[in-house]
């Protein structure tokens, strides 16, 4: 910046410096990918968030941090990812950006997470879903919920949390963890009368699911083992799910809560 350089060159040139210094890729990097196509974010805020959690971890107040949530949460079963729900609570209050959260997380959850054994997909996963939460179901709206007498909440997860997939422990991990904290959810807020459900869809005929299989060698041969696969002989349609999630909307499912419901064409049969 000082010789004259624009500002987003000397970002990315500076950028690109600390992440060569990197001996394996940054947790940050995979919660980030996944989260910059939800909301934009200021580039120049980025960094200095990042500059954040280094900090605390080289100022050892990650590691006292730690210690303290251990303490607290260490006799719960997966007390870290537990922890990570509350930082983002905290960190959501305070940026309101769901890509400053988990970049906040990554360096200073992440690590440790790493270190008591957690997966590298199962903590982006659970960074990258809580930081979410935090972004579409703010403190501020779930306030508004307690004053109007009541809400619903419904999450998305995957029937890969209900059952085993080859190849898929990671994801399969990450989208119980979905499950698990909306249970959670609905057991916090049920006394304010704000529901709290999770859909868990099964393989659907997505712009997404699209993409992989035009990127397979044999897209046709790709659609056709996926379909195989589903006892009701076809993928699920996008609008089926999203009339699920209606119906555990409406009042007529007012009795409804903590429950997954699944949507998968018998996949778990």
């Amino acid at each position: 910046m000082l010789m004259g350089m624009p500002v987003a060159f000397a970002i990315g040139i500076s950028g690109m410096i600390f992440f060569l210094q990197q001996p394996t890729l940054p947790l940050t990097i995979p919660v980030q990918l996944v989260l910059t196509q939800t909301q934009s974010f200021v580039l120049l805020a980025i960094p200095l968030f990042m500059f954040a959690g280094n900090l605390l971890n080289e100022s050892g107040i990650t590691y006292r941090l730690m210690k303290l949530s251990s303490v607290l949460a260490g006799h719960m079963r997966a007390g870290v990812a537990q922890v990570n729900t509350v930082l983002a609570a905290m960190m959501g209050g305070i940026t309101g950006s769901a890509i400053a959260d988990a970049t906040m997380q990554s360096r200073v959850l992440g690590p440790g997470m790493l270190e008591r054994g957690y997966s590298r997909g199962f903590a982006a996963g659970v960074i990258g879903f809580n930081s979410l939460i935090v972004t579409m179901i703010p403190p501020g709206i779930v306030q508004q919920m307690k004053k109007q007498g009541g809400g619903v909440i419904v999450n998305v997860a995957s029937v890969a949390a209900l059952k085993g997939i080859p190849d898929r422990s990671a994801y399969s991990a990450s989208k119980g963890a979905v499950v698990a904290l909306s249970k959670a959810m609905a057991a916090d807020y049920i006394k304010d009368n704000i529901r709290v459900n999770v859909v868990c869809p099964g393989t659907t005929d997505t712009p997404s699911l699209e993409e992989r299989m035009q990127a397979s060698p044999d897209p046709a041969a790709t659609r056709a083992a996926f379909i195989a696969r589903q006892p009701m002989g076809r993928l699920g349609k996008a609008e089926e799910i999203a009339h699920a999630i209606l119906f555990a909307c409406c009042d007529e499912a007012a009795f409804m809560n903590g429950s997954v419901i699944t949507i998968d064409g018998g996949a778990t049969i």
